[in-house]
């Protein structure tokens, strides 16, 4: 369901005009540190919108080794962050 509202959010962003891609994961184990690796060479930054208390974020941030910053957006733990609320926040970072 995150990724879901995850790619509602990018939908938001991109009627607006803005530069938005969405990542993913297809598992977390192993990590996909070397993708990320890569994209970090051609983004500007990672969200990393999680329905937790930023549990992920640390794994994002050691994958990207500094190249770009790292953001969370999140909702503490229950229920995704509805798209309206992910796009608002991005959208304040950018």
């Amino acid at each position: 369901s995150t990724s879901r509202n995850v790619n509602t959010a990018a939908k938001l962003l991109r009627a607006k005009g803005l530069k938005v891609g969405t990542f993913r994961p297809i598992t977390l184990f192993p990590f996909p540190s070397k993708r990320l690796a890569e994209l970090a060479k051609r983004v500007k930054m990672f969200v990393s919108v999680e329905v937790n208390m930023g549990q992920m974020i640390d794994d994002v941030k050691l994958a990207v080794n500094g190249l770009v910053p790292v953001e969370l957006v999140h909702k503490g733990v229950g229920a995704p962050p509805d798209p309206e609320d992910i796009a608002a926040q991005v959208e304040g970072l950018l």
